[in-house]
């Protein structure tokens, strides 16, 4: 900013040179004497004084809204604007003139100076301890007994009745202490957080604790003066609300929730760094708060007073609102950190020697304030009433304060409540049950929930600096902030946390959602229905109703009835984070076993909601018309526009939907209702149409695009179940594009690992706020410590773009990848239950079919570079399931078929273009570059049952018999017969093998050499497998190759490498049985290969025999007597485990002698 040196009546120079005549000129109590002595006192005429005032005012708005005027002026040498304005508030001038004063100095001390500002804020400090406009000593020098703003407040002030300074000098106690909300990430980005801003040493020699004596002034003096001390209410309230400002910065400040990373310093930096935490005004108050002290003594009458004079309005002052919003801040604020404090804090004071801080600190006397409100019930009755009344803030921050409550092991303690319950209660529930406002809390509860909000992208985040503690007060003709949609989140949060497995139950969750906590059995608990007489709504109707907007009913009859509902907007496409918490609410109740029964029972029976939800879960994510960041892509070529918020929640809405249905499923089956099972298997193995046309025509036309939903054929992938899965395979493309080539020069050793935590969502994510405070660090130490050019800026701000851009991106796709794995975990467990329990109540004409579509579905998706590990995992165990559960549906058949006698059941044969099909995606799914050895283990699995299938089908084929799993069982030295004629299934299974065998040997074989064991017995069994087919042809390529590539010799030599494993095998307790199913494999796969002359041939060429011989486990018999001594054993006998090991091997080596 341009600074006038000129001399006109109104510049810089003369309007700051006034103020330092008149500060040299009057009289102070340090010069009071001398002017005495020369007569009478100099005064500063009116007419001047309010001058000064106008100027002062002037002054306070430029500074207060320039941030750059703020550090030219205040950094200015000539002008020494803040030296020279407190200076002047010393001396003998009108209080007006003093709050004018004090007014401007705190408009120059505001957060967003940066480096200066703070700077200017420690200085401020400094000048009011060495101008003692508060005596802060213990004798009265430099102040005398009738100057300074305490002896103006009691003898003048309070004399009149009237303050026109006290508040001016509280606000300025204020703005000198600076909390994180104070500024916008942004601004602390770009410097504007110049650190601390109270000075090292304030009032040392005199005190240890800098701020005591403001402090106490503050809380002990203004904020505790008599009712009758003012005129109106108004300033009475105004003044409260200041002081209590003072209170909520401090708490704000202290930030304790760093104090682990403190504790840890402690073994490596020594005690000291506890200091700065102890001289912290936040400790003086959290002592306060946690003691018999008249701070907390006054938060508590606010509390019990407070919420019936709102009510009724007896108090016509805005001011006293903004008290209660500064109460519930400060008690959220001492609920969420006082255990860093109690158990970190005041345990490491105790363990060193801080008594020369700490003269008068008695820590046995702090007690925890949940513990306060526990033995004081009616401030936590108060506090569940706030939320009735229309402040959105403070219904926000007491929604908060019983989430605290909750999970305070004060309060889960259960209590029998015998004169009002039946039954123990959770006490915090117990609490709200016995208050005569239950049934208020109770309607209040609902009525939030109910209020109709729409979500936008980062909300939370965005509001969070204008909530709770700390938070800068709104500016004057700002918009107020729209909390509901926050608040209905809460509640859901509130009671999501609270019907989790392992809470003590019955809780304030239960109480809220309307179950009957009164009356219930031991085991249950049931729920009011809304239409029963004298019921009331709860927050469980309201819910049913919030995800029944929107979605048709399959009863023709009550949809005619409910056509309004069915017009409504569906709230996952409104608010689909709340949508998700609610589908997950519902899960958890459901999956409780306190609240299974009826709460399924009611979802079942009054809402259909599992049906109803199911039939209408909606394939693509809805389009979002704001707040867009970029494109999520399906298989299907269709692309939606959305952010990455609205995304993930969608995604994880219908996986909590999925794990609903697939639970329902589970339940109804247990319970022997066959019908509603099979109503939930028709929506999702068959068709929709439970009703009517006009149903498909609904269904249709709102979630699918206007095409109807077909029956189910085979063949087609129309299948409900089908369908879902494919709307989890999506790619993601961020709008923001970042550079790959950018280069950094500033952040090079940047070490952002200290910044990831787990998110709400359970993704491991990037935290904004610590990323951007570690990277302020950094530039604030760079500017502290070297100059930096306007080109280095700039290459700084670039850097900085680009490493929170990367961030953004980063976070979007861990974000992405988390949601799509929860959808596919859940997808799984639905196909898992369904095909578990409830496969033969499939139509026995669909089965093979609905089998084959969904493994035609699961390898491409597998194969996916961008898929994650967790869902490649259990995509793999799908595959394993499905074809095991097909091979037993055909081992079936043919079963069935050999018992009836009916030549039907060979006729109806699988189609082999599709079995061709799924062999190819599993083994190409195998040989993909980067698949980890669980993958390539289950895809080995799966890939061996595929190929006992195909042999199961063409054995049949040829002999039309009927034969189990393995029906070619061959005599162990081979046969005398040529090769017989071979169906074309297995000719183009073996195709399809040689042409990936090439690629597929080499992993197959590692896998089976160096593999975990579990993946070694497998991958001996695929290849046992592979031999078996390949003896097709003539050429047995897969025996060639083996051969070729020295891996058949490997497993020879492997039989010495596993000598010594296999001997404690033997031992009466062994360590594990793993090298023994390993052998057991591998020696299987070898007999195989010695069945036919090439292939005893290729052994012997490996040296069998010549290892075999090395192999002491052949000779390790253990004694007979030993069995008697195993009988209690977990194992079976050594003996036994010997045979299993000597049986095999003697068959191996006498198939290679009579086959070669």
């Amino acid at each position: 900013m341009q600074v006038s040196y000129g001399s006109g009546a109104f510049s810089w120079s003369v309007l700051f040179g006034s103020l330092g005549y008149y500060a040299d000129s009057l009289p102070n109590p340090r010069t009071i004497q001398q002017y005495r002595q020369q007569g009478p006192l100099p005064e500063i005429r009116v007419e001047e004084a309010n001058l000064l005032v106008s100027f002062l005012k002037l002054l306070r708005v430029i500074v207060q809204w320039s941030v750059a005027a703020r550090v030219t002026l205040g950094d200015h040498p000539q002008y020494r604007a803040v030296p020279a304005m407190l200076q002047l508030a010393t001396c003998r001038v009108p209080l007006e003139l003093k709050g004018a004063i004090y007014d401007a100095v705190a408009a120059f001390c505001l957060s967003g100076g940066g480096l200066a500002g703070a700077a200017l804020c420690r200085n401020t400090w400094l000048m009011l301890e060495q101008l003692q406009v508060l005596d802060t000593l213990s004798s009265p020098v430099g102040v005398g007994p009738t100057h300074g703003i305490k002896y103006e407040l009691l003898e003048l002030e309070v004399a009149n009745k009237v303050y026109p300074c006290t508040p001016a000098f509280i606000k300025l106690l204020a703005s000198l202490i600076h909390t994180p909300k104070d500024l916008s990430l942004k601004q602390v980005l770009f410097g504007a957080d110049g650190g601390k801003t109270i000075p090292d040493g304030l009032g040392v020699p005199h005190r240890q604790l800098p701020l005591a004596p403001y402090l106490s002034f503050a809380v002990d003096d203004v904020l505790f003066l008599a009712e009758d001390a003012f005129k109106t209410d108004a300033e009475r309230w105004s003044l409260k609300d200041l002081c209590l400002q003072v209170v909520e910065k401090a708490l704000a400040s202290y930030e304790l929730e760093s104090m682990p990373a403190t504790m840890q310093s402690i073994t490596t930096q020594g005690p000291q760094v506890i200091r700065p935490w102890i001289l912290h005004p936040g400790f003086d108050i959290m002592s306060r708060l946690l003691s018999d002290s008249r701070l907390r003594a006054v938060l508590s009458d606010f509390l019990s007073e407070g919420p019936g004079k709102l009510e009724k309005g007896t108090i016509k002052t805005t001011h006293f609102e903004s008290c209660m919003r500064r109460v519930v801040r400060i008690v959220h604020r001492v609920l969420d950190v006082q255990s860093f404090f109690l158990e970190m804090l005041v345990p490491a004071i105790q363990s060193f020697d801080f008594s020369s801080i700490l003269s008068n600190f008695m820590p046995g006397q702090l007690i925890a304030l949940d513990h306060h409100l526990l033995f004081n019930h009616i401030l936590v009755e108060r506090v569940a009433l706030l939320v009735t009344l229309p402040s959105p803030e403070i219904q926000l921050l007491c929604i908060r304060i019983l989430g605290m409550l909750a999970l305070s092991p004060n309060f889960t303690i259960m209590d029998q409540q015998a004169s009002r319950m039946a039954r123990r209660l959770n006490r915090l529930a117990a609490i709200v049950q016995n208050s005569d406002d239950s049934v208020r809390i109770n309607d209040g509860f609902a009525a939030l929930l109910n209020a109709d909000s729409a979500e936008t992208a980062d909300l939370t985040e965005d509001l969070e600096l204008y909530i709770g503690a700390g938070a800068p007060a709104r500016e004057e003709g700002a918009e107020d902030l729209s909390l509901t949609h926050i608040i209905r989140l809460e509640i859901i949060d509130l009671l999501l946390k609270n019907t989790e497995k392992g809470r003590p139950s019955p809780n304030i969750a239960h109480l809220l959602l309307g179950f009957d906590v009164a009356t219930a059995s031991t085991n249950e608990m049931a729920i009011q229905d809304p239409s029963a007489l004298n019921s009331t709504t709860s927050c469980f109707h309201v819910i049913t109703e919030l995800l029944s907007d929107g979605i048709p009913l399959l009863d023709s009859t009550r949809r005619r009835r409910e056509e309004q509902s069915l017009s409504r907007t569906p709230l996952y496409f409104k608010a689909p984070l709340l949508a998700e918490k609610c589908h997950r609410l519902f899960y958890q109740l459901c999956s409780h076993e306190l609240t299974s029964k009826p709460a399924a029972r009611y979802l079942r029976t009054r809402e259909d909601y599992f049906a109803r939800n199911l039939a209408a879960l909606p394939i693509r994510a809805p389009e979002i018309p704001l707040g867009k960041e970029g494109t999520a892509s399906y298989a299907d070529g269709i692309s939606i526009e959305s952010n990455c918020s609205a995304l993930t929640s969608f995604l994880r809405m219908r996986s909590w939907l999925l794990e609903s249905v697939a639970l329902e499923i589970h339940l109804l089956t247990d319970e022997k209702q066959f019908p509603r099972a099979g109503r939930l298997l028709d929506i999702l193995f068959g068709s929709v149409d439970l009703s009517t046309e006009s149903f498909e025509d609904d269904i249709g036309d709102r979630f699918f695009g206007g095409s109807t939903v077909q029956v189910f054929s085979p063949g087609q992938s129309l299948m409900r179940v089908v369908e879902i899965f494919q709307s989890f395979d999506l790619t993601w493309q961020d709008f923001v594009v970042t550079s790959d080539t950018a280069s950094l020069v500033f952040y090079t050793s940047l070490d952002y690992s200290s910044c990831l935590r787990i998110a709400e969502s359970g993704a491991e994510v990037i935290d904004r706020d610590a990323l951007i405070g570690l990277l302020s660090q950094i530039r604030r130490v760079r500017e502290e410590t070297e100059t930096l050019t306007p080109e280095a800026l700039e290459q700084l701000s670039n850097e900085t773009r680009y490493l929170l851009e990367s961030c953004v991106r980063e976070n979007n796709r861990r974000e992405i990848e988390h949601s799509k794995a929860m959808g596919f975990e859940s997808w799984r467990r639905v196909v898992n239950v369904a095909l578990a329990k409830c496969f033969d109540r499939l139509p026995i004409e669909s089965r093979e079919s609905i089998l084959l579509d969904l493994l035609q579905e699961v390898p491409p998706v597998i194969r996916q570079p961008s898929l994650s590990l967790p869902s490649s995992i259990l995509l793999s165990e799908v595959t394993v399931m499905l074809i095991t559960k097909l091979r037993e549906d055909r081992s079936h058949r043919l079963l069935v078929q050999s018992l009836t006698d009916d030549a039907s059941f060979v006729t109806d044969t699988l189609p082999e273009d599709r079995l061709h099909g799924i062999l190819r995606g599993l083994l190409e799914s195998l040989v993909a570059p980067g698949m980890p050895e669980i993958v390539r283990g289950n895809l080995y699995a799966s890939v061996t049952n595929h190929l006992q299938l195909v042999q199961t089908v063409a054995s049949a084929r040829r002999q039309n018999l009927p034969l189990e799993d393995d029906p070619e069982e061959e005599p162990l030295f081979g046969s005398s017969k040529e090769i017989q004629l071979y169906s074309s299934l297995e000719i183009g299974c073996l195709n399809i093998i040689n042409s990936l065998a090439e690629r597929l040997l080499p992993i197959l074989c590692r896998d089976a050499i160096d593999g975990s064991d579990v993946w070694k017995t497998v991958a001996f069994t695929f290849l046992d497998s592979l031999i078996r087919l390949s003896r097709v042809q003539k050429r047995h390529r897969i025996l060639h190759l083996l051969s070729r590539s020295g891996y058949l010799g490997n497993f020879c030599v492997g039989f010495k490498e596993a000598d010594e494993d296999l001997q404690k095998v033997l031992q009466p307790e062994p360590p594990s049985l793993n090298s023994l199913f390993v052998h057991e494999a591998k020696v299987a796969l070898l007999i195989r290969i010695a069945q036919t002359r090439p292939g005893a041939e290729s052994l012997l060429a490996a040296r069998l025999l010549s290892v075999l011989a090395q192999c002491d486990y052949i000779d390790a018999r253990p004694d007979a007597r030993q069995a008697y001594l195993d009988a209690d054993s977990a194992f079976s006998p050594s003996l036994e485990r010997w045979h299993q090991l000597l049986r095999p091997t003697l068959q191996l080596v006498v198939s290679v002698l009579m086959t070669s």
